[in-house]
């Protein structure tokens, strides 16, 4: 398996230091995710001018909330951005087109959840040229991008117990702020809502399974898991790595912590 990030800082640093972790990392030694003046990926070429909030997870993932622009910080937009083992990248950007709602775009702001497996969980505004105008929460999948309407404000929410749209309330307003506890390693997102008939509530949600490339339901490895693995190394090591990631009985929907989908 690839040295984690603070072992190749070390190495870079101090080349008498093998890139293998020692037991303890020695606390001198910190690992650049992101910094005013470095390139934003995918952010049009715009550039880094304000770190936001922080998030880091049990195995070492960060997402980050930032600010990117062109030079003489023009055209500033808000983003999201995870490191999930592979370097950072974008995962929404301000003016991104909003899940479910054709015509309207979300403005991400912290603070936001990370969960181990790669959930991501983000506080947005959404709006639209006809009106529609609220905050409201979405998901993420670090390692597809693909986000989740979850709530908006002004919208109706399902608080049916088997979500059958048999009890549906209007959201007045988001409940408690996002905290990283929001998310657990079987992907499950828990957040509070305030209604406008005065009701409130606190809701699990299953989140669509963040599965890697190369793990599959239940262990099963077919050919693209190979082929993804032959691509990115070429080498039986890896191959053998990705199979034992993915073994039977494994679920890389229902992990533990300290589980790894991809590995680093």
């Amino acid at each position: 398996m690839p040295p984690r990030r603070c072992a190749t800082l070390a190495a870079a640093l101090l080349p008498a230091i093998t890139t293998t972790a020692p037991a303890h990392h020695d606390p001198a030694l910190a690992s650049v995710i992101a910094a005013p003046g470095d390139p934003a990926p995918g952010a049009d070429g715009r550039t880094f001018h304000h770190i936001g909030s922080v998030a880091i997870n049990d195995l070492g993932d960060v997402a980050i909330t930032a600010t990117a622009a062109f030079s003489g910080n023009r055209d500033p937009r808000l983003g999201v951005w995870a490191d999930l083992g592979f370097g950072l990248e974008l995962i929404v950007l301000e003016g991104a087109p909003a899940p479910e709602l054709p015509g309207a775009f979300v403005t991400p702001r912290p603070p936001i959840a990370l969960g181990p497996p790669g959930d991501i969980a983000i506080e947005v505004f959404i709006a639209d040229p006809f009106g529609l105008a609220g905050d409201g929460l979405v998901t993420a999948s670090g390692y597809t991008g693909e986000l989740t309407l979850v709530a908006l404000e002004t919208q109706p929410f399902d608080v049916s117990p088997a979500q059958d749209g048999s009890d549906r309330r209007i959201v007045a307003s988001l409940g408690a702020p996002l905290t990283s506890a929001a998310l657990n390693a079987r992907s499950e997102f828990a957040f509070s809502l305030h209604f406008a008939d005065e009701s409130a509530g606190v809701f699990v949600k299953q989140l669509p399974c963040a599965e890697s490339d190369l793990a599959r339901p239940h262990g099963v490895l077919d050919a693209f898991d190979i082929a993804a693995s032959l691509e990115r190394t070429g080498t039986p090591e890896q191959i053998a790595f990705d199979i034992a990631m993915v073994a039977p009985g494994f679920d890389p929907c229902i992990g533990t912590p300290g589980e790894r989908l991809r590995p680093r």
